[in-house]
């Protein structure tokens, strides 16, 4: 049986994938590969699909001769290269490098392999020790990260909004920038409160053709795959690019593209280091657009859109996922609606019961029954707060996550220095900023709605002839559910009998603070 040559081929994810993995393929199928094993990630990892798959058509009697550019584009894993040693030896297969002597099936020749892979090995770690600490002191500095979303620059070290000139509307001439673009989707999203609706004026907007993007988030699955005789490098580069998401600062104008653009912490003046999923405040207060309360606003938005469904896809109806039938937790939706003079009053029920008849509250609830429950009690609230009936709220004691997590890191901090328990301390005051930040921009949050619920709600009258998209704007963004009962009910007639019936009633009205 005639074996084959083949080529092994690794590149790391932070390297140009135009220029590290066609340069190994087009040098080894010069060298005479007739087959190619490509991996994508880290040269110290052993469990490479790639490279398992090599081994197994070793043992099958494939394979003759392995080529490879040079060892440290292999492995930098001492074990990894003796257990390779060990499958070439005992199935008879060369290696051979382009760039090195290697001889692995004599003492001296697999013992200056190691040698290489080892010095490989503290290069490796030497690099990380270095972006490590450089990533520390950008953190104590406050320094801004290479992940710059657009409408944004680095400029001396921090975020600051671009302001060059990027496009300009035929229509009425108007010259706009990137930042200028940003602050226009965030105005559109608090206007329709969808990002479908959000991304559908961008499209009107700067004309920009409805085309698939990949996706935002890298991929961050093991990429490996086999290059036969006439398989196209250019068709393996492209799935490498795409799984490594979208270039930092390039806007996708999409529904995800908008939901990540808006969430950004540099929007509202922070930095996020991802590698320690560490956020530092404040570090550029001049160049942020929108507040720390609006963003979380944003958030509890798209929290209740998703627990809707569809929201912004059609007309929705004045509480459609606001009210939640108390039986079974389905939500409530619009069953019918009776014409009365000029009124059109909508009736609804229990989705569980109209739609699959799992739940035995059947009786329909008029909506203006539901809405006056509603603004009755937003009402009462406006009132209470302008009273100053209702103290200032303090600062919410610490939660059990908060005090855990406290704990566990006064218990680290008496372990020593090892490595694994600096690592442990790391993740534990990573988990600690994010839990205090949660817990600031919640009160942040809560103050934020009781001084817009006393500046829509201090009148009932005043309410209730808003249009009806201003007011289901308004319970999405102050109602986290009205809860709908059933009470029983006795009911007499004109020939004296009577029955027992159960009919639905509001059992409470759950506000967002």
């Amino acid at each position: 049986m005639l074996r084959l040559t083949v080529g092994l081929v690794r590149v790391s994810t932070d390297e140009q994938i135009e220029t590290g993995l066609s340069q190994q393929y087009g040098r080894l199928k010069s060298a005479g590969a007739s087959r190619i094993y490509v991996d994508v990630g880290s040269r110290d990892k052993r469990d490479r699909k790639g490279l398992n798959q090599l081994v197994k058509d070793i043992k099958r009697g494939e394979i003759g001769k392995v080529l490879i550019t040079r060892m440290d584009r292999v492995t930098s894993s001492p074990g990894l290269l003796e257990f390779l040693s060990e499958i070439f030896n005992k199935y008879d297969v060369k290696l051979v490098a382009i760039d090195e002597n290697i001889d692995l099936s004599s003492v001296d020749g697999e013992f200056a392999a190691m040698l290489g892979v080892v010095f490989a090995r503290r290069e490796l770690k030497t690099t990380r020790m270095r972006l490590k600490k450089g990533n520390e002191y950008r953190r104590s500095q406050g320094i801004a990260t290479s992940q710059v979303p657009f409408g944004y620059i680095r400029r001396d070290g921090k975020y600051a909004l671009d302001t060059r000139p990027f496009l300009c509307l035929i229509e009425n001439k108007q010259e706009m920038s990137r930042s200028d673009l940003l602050i226009e989707l965030k105005d559109w999203f608090f206007e329709t409160r969808s990002l479908r609706a959000t991304t559908k004026r961008a499209f009107a907007r700067y004309g920009i053709q409805k085309i698939g993007y990949p996706s935002g988030t890298p991929n961050q699955k093991e990429i490996s795959f086999v290059l036969e005789d006439g398989d196209s490098i250019e068709k393996a580069i492209g799935v490498v690019k795409k799984s490594r998401g979208v270039r930092s600062g390039v806007f996708r104008p999409c529904p995800s593209g908008v939901r990540k653009l808006l969430l950004s912490a540099v929007l509202v003046g922070d930095t996020h280091y991802k590698s320690s999923n560490q956020i530092i405040r404040d570090t550029h207060p001049d160049h942020a657009i929108m507040k720390r309360s609006e963003q979380e606003q944003i958030r509890l938005i798209l929290a209740k859109n998703y627990e809707i469904g569809s929201y912004g896809r059609r007309q929705e109806n004045l509480l459609t996922g606001i009210a939640k039938c108390a039986l079974c937790g389905y939500p409530l939706k619009a069953q019918a609606m009776k014409q009365i003079g000029d009124r059109k009053l909508r009736y609804y029920q229990c989705r569980g019961y109209s739609q699959q008849r799992s739940c035995e509250a059947r009786g329909m609830i008029r909506e203006d029954i539901l809405e006056n429950a509603i603004v009755d009690a937003l009402v009462l609230s406006a009132d209470k707060l302008a009273d100053n009936t209702i103290a200032i709220q303090q600062q919410e004691p610490d939660s059990p996550e908060l005090i855990e997590a406290r704990e566990k890191l006064k218990r680290a901090e008496s372990w020593g220095d090892d490595p694994e328990i600096e690592s442990l301390k790391i993740r534990l005051r990573s988990q600690i900023a994010k839990l205090e930040q949660s817990r600031v921009i919640k009160d942040d949050v809560d103050e934020h709605l009781r001084m817009m619920l006393l500046a829509f709600f201090s009148s009932k009258e005043d309410w209730l002839r808003q249009s009806e998209n201003d007011k289901r704007q308004g319970y999405i963004t102050f109602v986290d559910y009205v809860l709908v009962g059933q009470e029983k009910v006795l009911e007499f007639y004109k020939n004296g009998k009577q029955r027992e019936r159960m009919i639905p009633v509001v059992i409470e009205v759950k506000l967002r603070f």
